[in-house]
């Protein structure tokens, strides 16, 4: 990764631009890629950073196996997008318990937009990255997009939106997905915990991928308030196979 200056300062207002990184909350700042190199610097390379476990709610729908996939605690303190298009993306775990790999199946998308909309949902393919910016695997428009429910720290606010097709895909066992929103504006942040699954893709940044590390590493930690909501009935639950009693 090229070693990129960036300026860090605290501003009484929310002003968004093109190629602009900006945090919106008490304390407001901005990280602009075209500024001059201040006292933060994003290093070649970053050290790895401890991934949370996802937290599943299990739901009853008929005979499916239905669970709402998160991390945030359902609280929003700030938050973090740009005056573009970016996509807002969380690394998300298959719910537990699997034994071999099924297909698995998105319902459901929940988010909270602090300014500006989501318009879309975006998956992209598992794996140790989300890939290129702009090369989701899959698009879908929300209908109707998730509007602004304004500034943090609140809470609430999140809106869930029925995908008109369900996106299916095997992920396989104990492995992972992305999936989140495209949105312009200031999405929604949950900082009191950080599990270290955010990311951003931002085409107007020079096709630069905000990996959860390098978000760390500007001062930006912590979780969207972004959730899937999935039925992985086809994924094969651990089962009692065998009991022995003996005296």
């Amino acid at each position: 990764m090229k070693r990129v200056g960036i300026y860090v300062a605290a501003v009484a207002g929310v002003a968004a631009f093109g190629g602009a990184l900006m945090a919106a909350g008490p304390a407001r700042l901005k990280v602009s890629k075209n500024a001059q190199p201040h006292q933060v610097s994003v290093p070649r390379h970053l050290p790895a950073v401890p991934k949370g476990k996802v937290k599943v709610t299990k739901k009853t729908q008929g005979v499916e196996a239905v669970s709402v996939l998160q991390f945030d605690d359902n609280t929003c303190e700030s938050g973090l997008g740009a005056g573009v298009q970016i996509s807002s993306l969380v690394e998300f775990d298959p719910a537990p318990p699997c034994t071999n790999p099924g297909p698995l199946q998105i319902l459901n998308m929940t988010g909270r937009m602090n300014t500006g909309s989501a318009q879309d949902f975006v998956f992209h393919n598992p794996g140790p990255t989300p890939g290129m910016v702009n090369m989701a695997t899959v698009t879908q428009a929300l209908v109707p997009s998730i509007p602004p429910a304004g500034a943090c720290p609140a809470t609430g606010g999140l809106q869930q939106r029925v995908l008109t097709t369900p996106v299916s895909f095997t992920p396989g066992n104990a492995t992972n997905f992305y999936a989140g929103l495209r949105n312009t504006g200031f999405a929604g942040r949950d900082t009191t915990t950080s599990a270290n699954r955010m990311w951003i893709l931002c085409a107007a940044c020079g096709m630069t991928q905000y990996s959860p590390t390098t978000l760390a590493s500007i001062g930006f930690p912590g979780n969207w308030l972004i959730r899937v909501t999935v039925e992985d009935a086809g994924c094969t639950p651990v089962e009692l196979q065998h009991i022995e009693v003996s005296d």
